[in-house]
């Protein structure tokens, strides 16, 4: 037993027996809705239970200090598990996990024109926006966010925990390259999906960066880092994020896919065993280099990838992919 799941076992009942003395109380709670995702089983709601906290909207424009207090909120959250949740017909109802994390499956028309749904827990109630796939064949993308998008510099911790903690919507930077691929695949109809080891608690800071730089939305797929009976603080970067491509494959099984990442990290090698495992389901691999070496891992990846018939091209700037009319 490694040492993370043996503090897991150790560290998960007295996290419950903490949460649920928080749960004895009859605080309002609130809900935190994610963009939903559509399957052939019917449309993903996720989102998480917290208690309500003072109204309260973080400046897009700020200072290193405002930025930072602000980042330390967003994590200073207390989760409300076993809160029922359901959509305001009532139809569809789940429990919130000890985390307060919740997936809901509903049918296609329970959403609303304006492509949203309303839910409900307790006294309180919120809009989930579901991103619906276009009904055509075109190729969709699979993203990475951190060094692919937007600038963090998550191959190195230091730097990437300063960019993170110190950053305001208005400063983080999104490079003009990945706005123009990904706007590129959206014009022609794509479905748009991001995975990130980001944390959940960053959803909302992440969707008004892409707003505000007019990066195409989509559903994200982040990391919890909570305590649970299978993790400590957090899984690994490649069961993650494998993982949540697989789900998205999963949810659109009659797709192709381009996957978008960068080399700074493991998207090579995670990528490359995806497009191992499905093939036919992988159009081509478009990885940023943030870094002026290719890292031999990485560059073992790309070879295995390449070696298999994937389309695989590694850039300084998406503005120097090869875009086609198919794809």
């Amino acid at each position: 037993m490694s040492v993370k799941l043996f503090l897991a076992r150790i560290l998960e009942p007295i996290e419950r027996r903490i949460d649920a003395v928080k749960n004895v109380s009859d605080a309002p709670c609130r809900i935190e809705p994610y963009a939903g995702y559509e399957t052939p089983e019917g449309v993903v709601l996720r989102g998480r239970i917290l208690t309500a906290a003072p109204k309260r909207r973080d400046h897009d424009e700020s200072n290193k200090w405002q930025s930072a207090r602000e980042f330390f909120r967003r994590f200073a959250t207390d989760e409300r598990a076993d809160v029922s949740v359901s959509i305001a017909s009532g139809d569809v109802t789940v429990e919130s996990d000890e985390e307060g994390y919740f997936k809901l499956v509903v049918p296609r028309d329970a959403i609303a024109e304006d492509g949203t749904v309303e839910l409900t827990a307790k006294t309180t109630s919120a809009h989930a926006k579901v991103f619906l796939v276009p009904d055509n064949d075109e190729t969709g993308v699979i993203s990475d966010i951190d060094d692919t998008m937007m600038h963090t510099g998550a191959y190195s911790l230091v730097i990437n925990l300063w960019n993170t903690i110190t950053g305001s919507v208005a400063s983080r930077q999104v490079f003009p390259g990945s706005i123009d691929l990904i706007k590129h695949f959206h014009s022609r109809g794509a479905p748009i999906f991001y995975v990130s080891s980001s944390p959940w608690n960053l959803h909302t800071f992440l969707h008004r960066v892409f707003e505000r730089n007019g990066l195409p939305l989509g559903p994200m797929f982040l990391r919890d880092l909570g305590i649970s009976q299978t993790q400590f603080v957090t899984g690994t970067h490649g069961d993650h994020k494998g993982a949540a491509v697989q789900t998205i494959l999963a949810a659109q099984p009659d797709r192709k896919f381009v996957l978008v990442g960068d080399t700074g990290q493991h998207d090579a090698e995670i990528y490359g065993r995806i497009a191992r495992d499905h093939p036919e389901r992988i159009s081509r691999i478009l990885l940023r280099q943030p870094t002026d070496n290719l890292p031999e891992i990485a560059e073992d990846a790309v070879g295995w990838s390449r070696a298999i018939g994937i389309d695989v091209q590694v850039v300084r700037d998406f503005s120097e992919v090869e875009l086609d009319s198919g794809r």
